[in-house]
């Protein structure tokens, strides 16, 4: 038997950032797995792993957020203030935390 684990806050944070990215393109799955295999030059990317990367249940790669934030026209800093409205929203605790959190580290680098 398999054991499953809750998702982490960072492999959720990841995979609704993916997500969000990937309706801004407007893409139908089939769509995105093409894009995303020219994209990312991985012609075996195959619809389960993009579906795990969207549920969560694998940790979604930098390259293929950014190659999708890249597909939508969209900044991924963008994307990130879309997450955090929507977390306020749906009084996810957890995932505000740990965007706040963020948020607060890039502040201090921009003042350093």
């Amino acid at each position: 038997m398999k054991i499953t684990h809750p998702l982490t806050v960072y492999r959720r944070l990841g995979a609704v950032l993916f997500e969000e990215a990937v309706r801004a393109t407007g893409l139908t799955p089939g769509a995105m797995a093409l894009r995303l295999r020219a994209e990312l030059a991985r012609p075996t990317l195959t619809a389960p792993t993009l579906r795990a990367w969207r549920r969560g249940n694998k940790a979604v790669p930098l390259a293929a957020f950014l190659a999708v934030c890249r597909i939508a026209g969209v900044r991924p800093a963008t994307i990130v203030e879309k997450v955090t409205a929507q977390a306020s929203q749906d009084a996810d605790a957890e995932l505000l935390q740990l965007l706040k959190e963020l948020e607060a580290a890039k502040s201090l680098a921009e003042v350093l």
